[in-house]
């Protein structure tokens, strides 16, 4: 039997798919106990988004196509286009983007271009941060994209308690072709072969075990 296992460097994971923001929010609510708080609209990405806390450092987002935001945003789109929601990709924190970035690109693997992106909190507080997110391709939702608090206030230190991250995994039907973008990353992410590509998170919730994929 494996032991659970969190990747070091986990900030947050990604769940969503075509459901409007406040049914996505009840449902996770009805399953895990916790109401997800509003985090606020992304300026650029198309989307918005409610959060709960998975830890002092790290948080669970569920993230929706926003209503009135950009209908070509690519973010935007790739969440609507899902028709059941599910785990759809997850952040590490790193301190240094372009120093990160640039180690990665030398070991054979690019995690995309660095992005400024902000959105502003219920509260009139703007998040400011920078990421490389490589897009919707192969690696989605198993390699991590990168992120970079800079000087903000990390969100989860703003956000709903109860919830823990217990396992974070993954499966792919060729998990070599992934293997090395996560050693590039120098991530420790646990993987196996499976039938279609999948990221599994086991959540400890005021409902008891929650599994996420």
């Amino acid at each position: 039997m494996r032991t659970p296992h969190i990747p070091e460097g986990f900030d947050h994971l990604m769940f969503g798919g075509a459901l409007p923001l406040d049914a996505l929010t009840q449902d996770i609510a009805r399953r895990c106990g916790v109401t997800a708080t509003i985090g606020g609209r992304h300026a650029t990405g198309g989307t918005h988004n409610a959060l709960i806390g998975l830890g002092a450092s790290s948080y669970l987002e569920l993230i929706a196509a926003d209503p009135a935001g950009d209908p070509d945003a690519q973010r935007g789109r790739l969440v609507a286009g899902l028709p059941k929601p599910r785990n759809i990709a997850w952040a590490i924190v790193v301190r240094d983007l372009d120093a990160v970035l640039a180690r990665a690109r030398r070991a054979g693997y690019d995690p995309g271009p660095a992005e400024s992106l902000e959105r502003l909190r219920p509260d009139g507080q703007r998040l400011a941060w920078r990421l490389a997110w490589r897009g919707p391709d192969i690696f989605l939702g198993i390699v991590p994209f990168l992120i970079d608090w800079q000087d903000c206030e990390h969100p989860a230190r703003s956000t709903p308690d109860g919830c823990t991250l217990v396992d974070l995994r993954a499966e792919h039907p060729e998990p070599e072709r992934v293997r090395h973008a996560l050693t590039a990353l120098g991530v420790d992410l646990q993987l196996s072969a499976g039938p279609q590509p999948a990221l599994i998170a086991t959540l400890d919730t005021p409902h008891g075990i929650v599994t996420l994929r």
